[in-house]
C-alpha cells in the first residue's frame, strides 16, 4: 500500500493510499498504542465493530492496519471534504439542501442506535464527511458519518453482533425482539481529545454518560449550526434554535435540545 499524507489530527496522521485498486483514507494513530496490549485490543475491536457497520451513511471501514514501526491504523472510504469545510464556503443553504444533509445524519444514527445498539459519542460538523458524487449540487452529494468515538465502542467488552443490513427501508424495521438490549455509555474526559464541547449536551458537561440521547442533543446542535451556518458554542444552542426562521424545522430541534 502507498501512502501520501492528507492532514494531521490529535490522534495522529491521515494518509491517502490504494487499497485493491481503490484510493482510500489511512489513519495512522499515535504511539499510544505502542507497547499497551489492552489499547491495542480495545483498537483491534473497534475497528471490527466499524467493518460491520452497514449503512449509506456511514463511512464504509475496510479494516486495521499494522505499519513496518509497529504502530497501527485503520483503513477506510476517503471522502472529498468535511461538512464543516463545505458550510464555510458556502454562504446559506436553502431549507431543501437542509433537509438533505439533517435526513441523511439522522438516518444514520436510526440505524447506529436501532439496529446496532451503539452510540456516536463524536458528532460535529467536522465529522460528517461528504461524497460529492461527481456532482457540484448539494442536493446530490451524500453525507457520511465518521470518527465514532472510541470510548462508545470500549465501554462495553463485549458489544452485540452487528446485523448485516443492505435494505435503507429495514432500518426503521422494529428490531426489540431481534437485537439484545444494550446501552452503551462512557463518562466525559476532558483529556480526551475525541470531545466536542460545543455539541456536547448539559449532562454530559456535568460529568455524567453519554447516551444515545446525548447524541440526538449534539444531532440538535448540528442541524442548528447547519441552518444559521453558525458555529456552535456551548451554552448558546437554545438560543441560536431560537433563530431558526423555518418553523416545523425548529419545532424539530426544540425536540432534540
Amino acid at each position: 500500500m502507498s501512502l501520501k499524507e492528507l492532514g494531521k489530527g490529535t490522534l495522529g496522521v491521515v494518509y491517502v493510499g490504494h487499497y485493491c485498486g481503490r484510493e482510500v483514507a489511512v489513519k495512522k494513530f499515535t504511539s499510544q498504542y505502542e507497547g499497551d496490549a489492552n489499547a491495542l485490543s480495545a483498537l483491534v475491536l473497534h475497528s471490527k465493530i466499524l467493518s460491520q457497520l452497514r449503512h449509506p451513511n456511514f463511512i464504509e471501514f475496510y479494516g486495521f492496519v499494522v505499519f513496518s514501526d509497529v504502530s497501527v491504523g485503520i483503513v477506510m472510504e476517503k471522502c472529498e471534504v468535511s461538512l464543516k469545510s463545505l458550510l464555510d464556503s458556502t454562504p446559506q443553504l436553502s431549507n431543501t439542501q437542509v433537509q438533505k444533509i439533517s435526513m441523511q445524519i439522522c438516518s444514520a444514527l436510526v440505524c447506529l442506535h436501532s439496529i446496532y445498539n451503539l452510540v456516536h459519542g463524536n458528532i460535529s460538523s467536522n465529522n460528517v464527511l461528504v461524497v460529492k458524487n461527481g456532482f457540484s449540487s448539494i442536493e446530490d452529494m451524500t453525507f457520511k458519518l465518521t470518527d465514532f468515538g472510541q470510548k462508545a465502542f470500549f465501554g462495553d467488552p463485549f458489544p452485540p453482533e452487528a446485523q448485516q443490513v443492505d435494505k435503507l427501508e429495514s432500518y426503521y424495521l422494529n428490531v426489540s425482539e431481534e437485537v439484545e438490549e444494550h446501552q452503551p455509555q462512557f463518562k466525559l474526559d476532558w483529556s480526551d481529545p475525541l470531545v466536542y464541547p460545543p455539541y456536547a449536551a448539559p449532562e454530559v458537561m456535568n460529568g455524567e454518560e453519554w447516551t444515545a440521547q446525548t447524541d440526538i442533543y449534539a444531532f440538535g446542535v448540528l442541524c442548528t449550526e447547519i441552518f444559521l451556518n453558525i458555529p456552535p458554542q456551548f451554552g448558546q444552542h437554545q438560543l441560536n434554535a431560537s433563530k431558526v426562521s423555518w418553523v416545523s424545522f425548529k419545532n424539530i430541534l426544540k425536540q432534540c435540545l
